[in-house]
Protein backbone atom coordinates (compact mmCIF):
# COMPACT_ATOMS: atom_id res chain seq x y z
CA UNK A 1 0.00 0.00 0.00
CA UNK A 2 1.17 3.58 -0.56
CA UNK A 3 1.93 5.74 2.40
CA UNK A 4 2.65 8.92 0.44
CA UNK A 5 -0.57 10.81 1.22
CA UNK A 6 -0.47 9.49 4.42
CA UNK A 7 3.49 10.93 4.73
CA UNK A 8 2.50 14.09 2.93
CA UNK A 9 -0.47 15.14 5.71
CA UNK A 10 1.83 14.04 8.53
CA UNK A 11 4.15 16.88 7.09
CA UNK A 12 1.63 19.15 6.49
CA UNK A 13 -0.13 18.85 10.02
CA UNK A 14 3.56 19.31 12.05
CA UNK A 15 4.41 21.98 10.08
CA UNK A 16 1.33 23.26 10.89
CA UNK A 17 1.70 23.50 14.33
CA UNK A 18 4.85 25.77 13.64
CA UNK A 19 2.19 28.06 11.72
CA UNK A 20 4.80 27.08 8.67
CA UNK A 21 2.80 26.79 5.08
CA UNK A 22 4.95 24.64 2.86
CA UNK A 23 5.67 24.67 -0.71
CA UNK A 24 5.24 20.74 -3.01
CA UNK A 25 9.22 21.42 -2.84
CA UNK A 26 9.43 22.21 1.05
CA UNK A 27 7.32 18.99 1.55
CA UNK A 28 9.23 16.76 -0.68
CA UNK A 29 12.34 17.90 0.85
CA UNK A 30 11.48 17.61 4.68
CA UNK A 31 9.08 14.66 4.15
CA UNK A 32 8.15 12.72 6.84
CA UNK A 33 7.82 9.08 6.82
CA UNK A 34 5.50 7.11 8.98
CA UNK A 35 6.54 3.38 9.86
CA UNK A 36 3.99 0.73 9.30
CA UNK A 37 4.20 -2.25 10.99
CA UNK A 38 5.62 -4.67 8.07
CA UNK A 39 8.92 -3.91 7.02
CA UNK A 40 8.66 -2.94 3.42
CA UNK A 41 11.54 -1.22 1.80
CA UNK A 42 11.78 2.21 1.87
CA UNK A 43 10.62 3.90 -1.27
CA UNK A 44 12.01 7.39 -2.97
CA UNK A 45 9.41 9.51 -4.23
CA UNK A 46 9.72 12.19 -6.45
CA UNK A 47 8.59 15.37 -6.20
CA UNK A 48 5.91 14.86 -9.36
CA UNK A 49 4.91 12.05 -7.18
CA UNK A 50 4.21 15.30 -4.36
CA UNK A 51 2.43 17.25 -6.33
CA UNK A 52 0.51 14.86 -7.79
CA UNK A 53 -0.93 13.78 -4.60
CA UNK A 54 -1.34 17.37 -3.67
CA UNK A 55 -3.96 17.58 -5.99
CA UNK A 56 -5.85 14.73 -5.89
CA UNK A 57 -9.33 14.68 -3.52
CA UNK A 58 -8.52 12.63 -0.84
CA UNK A 59 -5.78 15.63 0.44
CA UNK A 60 -8.23 18.25 -0.70
CA UNK A 61 -10.65 17.03 2.50
CA UNK A 62 -7.57 18.20 4.61
CA UNK A 63 -5.47 20.58 2.84
CA UNK A 64 -5.86 23.44 1.03
CA UNK A 65 -3.66 25.49 -1.48
CA UNK A 66 -2.92 29.42 -1.63
CA UNK A 67 -0.08 31.05 -3.82
CA UNK A 68 1.49 28.11 -3.93
CA UNK A 69 1.88 26.98 0.19
CA UNK A 70 -0.08 24.08 1.30
CA UNK A 71 -1.97 24.46 4.63
CA UNK A 72 -4.69 23.14 6.84
CA UNK A 73 -7.99 24.53 5.81
CA UNK A 74 -9.16 27.32 7.43
CA UNK A 75 -5.26 28.31 7.93
CA UNK A 76 -4.94 30.54 4.93
CA UNK A 77 -3.75 33.33 6.81
CA UNK A 78 -0.73 31.77 7.69
CA UNK A 79 0.95 32.22 4.19
CA UNK A 80 0.51 36.26 4.42
CA UNK A 81 2.35 36.18 7.41
CA UNK A 82 4.94 33.55 6.01
CA UNK A 83 5.67 35.89 3.27
CA UNK A 84 5.46 39.10 5.38
CA UNK A 85 8.32 37.43 7.88
CA UNK A 86 10.28 36.23 4.39
CA UNK A 87 10.42 40.01 3.58
CA UNK A 88 11.58 41.19 7.09
CA UNK A 89 14.26 38.41 7.02
CA UNK A 90 15.54 40.33 3.95
CA UNK A 91 15.77 43.35 5.31
CA UNK A 92 17.75 41.99 8.17
CA UNK A 93 20.02 40.20 6.35
CA UNK A 94 20.93 43.41 3.92
CA UNK A 95 21.34 45.84 7.05
CA UNK A 96 24.12 42.35 8.63
CA UNK A 97 25.59 42.54 5.40
CA UNK A 98 26.38 45.71 5.58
Amino acid sequence: MNDLPKNILATIVYYDVLDYPMTAFEIWKYLLKIKNEENEPEEKNNLLDIINYLEKEELKKFVEEYRGFYFLKGRRELVDRRLESNKISEEKLKIIKK
